[in-house]
């Protein structure tokens, strides 16, 4: 299974998107610099080691911080 995740930046900015095992542990780093205004979207597939289960993603930019959480069957 895969996630995919999907955003837009109403300006360019600073961003960090990072996903979260359930116990808090950051499993994947999928964005880390500056990215520009628009739509963006990515896939993310667990590895070997994260299995099927229940992950959470963090995006931050400056000033602002979205979570939530998706479910991967594999």
């Amino acid at each position: 299974g895969r996630a995919d995740i999907r955003y837009a930046l109403p300006k360019e900015t600073n961003v960090r998107l990072s996903v979260f095992d359930i116990a808090g542990r950051e499993v994947a780093r999928l964005v880390n610099g500056v990215m520009p205004a628009g739509q963006h979207s990515l896939s993310w597939s667990p590895t070997r080691t994260s299995a099927s289960g229940i992950y959470l993603y963090r995006l931050q930019t400056p000033g602002r911080t979205l979570q939530g959480r998706f479910v991967v069957i594999q």
